[in-house]
């Protein structure tokens, strides 16, 4: 008999209290539908304000591309023609990576911030208020170098002012394209400086060389013309004589009327240019180096393939997907609500 007893125990069926009765959940959560639709109401009303009250950012980018090869054409022409140190040729590639360098670069970044940036914001900002308004830019204005096996860079800039965000974008690039224009211009105009500066110390010293060489040519003559004058020699003999070089310690026997007229002619010389055989040469490489187009506008460190252009639409807050999650987190957190104070008042019911 105890033993049937001890049996039946153990078969028992739990208490009504610890089962999951689906029907009794259902309609406690019926009950609850007003405090349910209470706190869905009051979330998405929630999220609608965040939606609608919180200002809209709007966002504008530039795309950029390695420049053509055509736009380089005087920046090499330059640099070739610099016979003793050319610099290397100037690629679309080793130009746009150098405005890639400025653009990432916290140089202009800093520029951009203390000339555009900072004083948009504020006219006498604190060193917390620089900081925290550092911080920020780093989050507006965010920088896509181009990705491997592709040229595309891009630039992106967020902002409350849809007009501002796209000025911004397009002076940012500016800014890296000028820093990048006058570091190679800057190398080039260094280069042709120094070629200038050797060319033109080739043409004075040769200058120089003439000058003294023709003072001497005059020396000897004087010397030449006493000697023919004191032997009574005005023309050179016609007949008898075996001498026929005319020149260094021979060179009386020209005679002093010829004497006197190289010595006229030397000293009524303007200039000794035409007797300088290496001259034109240097002349030609010194006028070359002169034309060259040294203004950094003409060159071309990146193509703009699109323009920042005013955006019409803000990118967030996005108002539709943030009330669809107002409506479902606020439907999940009712329904939980109404679990839980059913939970409550269950164990009062039992009691």
């Amino acid at each position: 008999m105890t033993n049937h007893t001890h049996s039946t125990d153990q078969h028992a069926p739990l208490p009504a209290s610890d089962e999951i009765d689906l029907r009794e959940l259902a309609l406690s959560l019926w009950a609850s539908r007003l405090l349910i639709c209470a706190v869905t109401l009051a979330v998405a009303l929630a999220a609608a304000a965040y939606a609608f009250l919180s200002p809209a950012i709007y966002q504008s980018s530039v795309q950029t591309l390695p420049p053509p090869a055509s736009a380089l054409a005087n920046y090499n022409a330059g640099s070739q023609l610099q016979k003793a140190s050319p610099l290397p040729a100037l690629t679309p590639q080793i130009a746009y990576q150098t405005f890639i360098r400025h653009l990432s670069s916290d140089s202009i970044r800093m520029k951009f911030f203390d000339d555009v940036y900072l004083p948009a914001n504020t006219s006498d900002a604190s060193e917390a208020q620089r900081d925290a308004l550092w911080r920020r830019m780093a989050n507006e204005i965010v920088v896509t170098p181009p990705k491997q096996g592709m040229d595309v860079a891009s630039l992106t800039v967020e902002g409350e002012n849809p007009t501002i965000v796209a000025d911004w974008a397009n002076q940012y690039v500016q800014e890296a394209i000028t820093a990048a224009r006058e570091e190679l211009i800057g190398n080039l105009t260094s280069a042709v400086d120094v070629a200038k500066h050797v060319t033109s110390e080739q043409i004075k010293a040769l200058r120089t060389v003439a000058a003294t060489t023709r003072k001497a040519r005059e020396a000897r003559l004087d010397d030449a013309l006493k000697i023919a004058e004191s032997i009574k020699l005005e023309d050179p003999p016609q007949s008898g004589n075996l001498i026929t070089s005319y020149s260094n310690d021979n060179t009386y026997l020209r005679g002093a009327r010829a004497i006197r007229a190289e010595i006229e002619r030397l000293r009524s010389r303007d200039s000794d240019d035409p007797y300088i055989e290496e001259l034109p040469d240097l002349l030609k490489q010194e006028a070359l180096l002169s034309s060259i187009d040294l203004n950094p506008e003409s060159l071309a460190v990146a193509a703009i393939d699109r323009s920042a252009l005013v955006p019409e639409d803000p990118i967030k807050p996005k108002k539709a997907l943030i009330l669809a999650l107002g409506i479902v987190l606020g439907g999940m957190l009712g329904v939980f609500t109404a679990l839980a104070r059913a939970m409550f008042r269950r164990p009062k019911a039992s009691a």
